[in-house]
Parts: C-alpha cells; structure tokens; sequence
C-alpha cells in the first residue's frame, strides 16, 4: 500500500487561544485527512501544529524541516512580522531543495527502504559538478538522477546509468555508471575532518556533522551500485 502524503499544518504565532492558532484550521485539516484514492486508502496523514520555539529561538520543527519526514509544509504567516527566524527560514529552503532528483521511474540505484520516500535523496554536496549526460545513440544510456545548483539554481545531470548491451563488436558490454563528480565519494564530503588538499579553498559544509543522518543516501546508494554492478555470472 503506497504511504499518505506526510502534511505539516504549520502557524507561526505560539498557541494564543484569541488570536489565528491552527484549531481555527481545523475545516482544513479535517478535509486533508478525509481524503482518499480511487482505492479507498488514506491520501493525507496531516500534522498540525502552532509555533514551538527551541533553545536556539527558532521553531523546534520549522528549523530542521529538511530533516523530518514530511512531504509538504502548508505555512500560516499569521502573525505580525516577527514569526520566523533566520534558522526557520533556511530549514524552510533547505527543505524545498532537492539534491537527488529522480528522472522518470525510480532506477534500483536509488531505491533506499530506509528513506520514507523509497529512494536516496541526499548526495555529500560539492561545488563544481562536471558535465554528464547520455551519449547520443546509445540507447541503454539514460539520466537517472539530477541535481540542482545551489549557486545558479539549475538542474544538472548527477548520475547516468548504463544497462548490459552488446557492442558493434559483438562483445556484451557489462553495466556502468557516469556520476558528475567522484566527490561524492571522497573522504572529505563524507567527513570534512579527514582533511582535503591544500588547493581547495572552499570553506567546507557542517550539514553532515549537524545532520550525520544524511550519510545513509550515499551509503546505501553505494550498497546499490556495489551490487547493480556485479557481472551478471555472480547471480548464478
């Protein structure tokens, strides 16, 4: 059975009974929840929730967004201009980013069980992503992923998978995989305290250090390509 759509209802006052809390959603939620697919299943499972501050001052969920499992974030800008902090607002962005892109049906390089969506959804970050893409005329070449600059905003192509085939030669050509860039592999993405070349003047990223979580994509993305790889005789 395919998983509800994971909702946050979210407001950005605290819980003030005379004022726009999330009870006066509650028309909202209650028809969210109602709804159901042509099989009769949940579409929606709905969290609703006013403005909760952490130790730091930011909203205990909004700040960490891209770390919860929702899927959505329906925001209620009720207040009177001091509803969300700078923290709030880059869990917010981070949330609407999306690394890992998959391109048309999910390929078993990113298939993830672990992942609430069901496939891998972070790479270890890197600046400069080489240019990749399918070679024209080989059709068991296709993009399986993309990713989106943070700098430019534009998508890129991160991963390209190509399937067994035989060559002009009438050799069978096993699997292979073009990435955008081996940095996803290397020790510093993974652990920035395993240290980088003096040449890269980059400051680097704490997410993986705040977030060690995010680790899990790449591993069992690795896990999958280990495997995916693995000549065909292996099997038998």
């Amino acid at each position: 059975m395919k998983r509800p759509i994971r909702i946050l209802l979210q407001t950005t006052i605290a819980p003030v009974e005379d004022d726009w809390h999330v009870g006066r959603f509650s028309l909202l939620r209650e028809h969210l929840s109602g709804l159901r697919d042509a099989e009769g299943q949940v579409l929606c499972e709905v969290t609703a929730r006013d403005r909760g501050t952490n130790a730091g001052g930011g909203d205990a969920v909004l700040s960490r967004l891209d770390s919860t499992d929702f899927d959505e974030l329906w925001l209620f800008a009720v207040d009177t201009g001091d509803g969300l902090t700078a923290a709030d607002c880059e869990g917010i962005t981070r949330f609407r980013q999306q690394p890992v892109t998959p391109v048309g049906l999910t390929h078993e390089l990113l298939r993830d069980d672990a992942s609430p969506s069901g496939r891998v959804e972070y790479f270890p970050a890197h600046p400069h992503e080489g240019a990749v893409g399918a070679p024209e005329g080989e059709g068991q070449a296709r993009v399986v992923a993309t990713g989106t600059s943070k700098v430019t905003k534009r998508p890129f192509n991160l991963i390209v998978a190509f399937e067994q085939a035989p060559d002009d030669h009438g050799h069978t050509l096993g699997r292979a995989v073009a990435e955008s860039s081996f940095h996803h592999f290397v020790d510093y993405n993974w652990d920035t305290s395993a240290g980088c070349p003096s040449f890269v003047v980059e400051s680097p990223g704490d997410q993986i250090q705040r977030e060690p979580e995010k680790l899990g994509g790449i591993k069992t993305y690795v896990r999958n390509l280990a495997l995916w790889l693995a000549p065909v005789s292996l099997d038998q």
